[in-house]
C-alpha cells in the first residue's frame, strides 16, 4: 500500500526517495553477502529492505533504478561485485568499508587456524566450511590476503 506523498515538499519528497534508493542498496549488499544472486533476487531484497514500493512499476523505469542503485554501490559505498553473464549471477568480491567485518587480529589467527583444520575435510562438515568461507568473505581484502 502507497503512502500518499501529495502533501509533502519537494524537498521532503528528494529526501524520501533518497532514503528509499539507500535501503534498495542495503538490501543488495546484504543480499550479495549471501552469496551469489540473479537480479530478480537482488530486486526482492531490495523491495524487502525498502518496502513494495521500492521499484517503479514500469519494467523499464525499474532496470533503470536497478542499474543506478548497483552504481552507487560500486562508487558511493564501494561494494565490489560482478557479473557473470554465463550463469547470470551477481558475485560479491568486495564488501567495502560499511559491509566489511572487522575482527581482532587474535580472531583473524583463530579464522586462519579453523580454515586450515576444515580445508578439505568433509567429515567435519560442509555447515563449518560454508561459515569461514563466509565469514572470510566478509573480510575487507586486505586483511583476505
Amino acid at each position: 500500500m502507497a503512502i500518499s506523498q501529495a502533501h509533502l515538499t519537494k524537498r521532503e519528497k528528494a529526501h524520501n526517495a533518497a532514503w528509499v534508493s539507500v535501503l534498495r542498496c542495503i538490501g543488495i549488499a546484504r543480499r550479495l553477502l549471501q552469496g551469489p544472486a540473479r537480479a530478480e533476487e537482488l530486486l526482492e531484497a531490495a523491495r524487502q529492505a525498502a518496502g513494495d514500493d521500492a521499484y517503479p512499476p514500469s519494467p523499464s523505469a525499474r532496470a533503470r533504478a536497478f542499474k543506478r542503485d548497483r552504481e552507487r554501490l560500486r562508487h558511493t559505498l564501494r561494494v565490489g561485485f560482478r557479473y557473470d553473464p554465463k550463469r547470470g549471477l551477481y558475485l560479491l568480491e568486495d564488501p567495502g568499508p560499511l559491509f566489511s567485518l572487522s575482527l581482532s587480529p587474535a580472531s583473524q589467527q583463530a579464522l586462519a587456524l579453523l580454515s586450515q583444520v576444515f580445508d578439505g575435510d568433509p567429515w567435519r562438515g560442509v555447515e563449518v566450511q560454508t561459515l569461514l568461507h563466509e565469514l572470510i568473505q566478509r573480510l575487507d581484502t586486505d586483511t583476505r590476503r
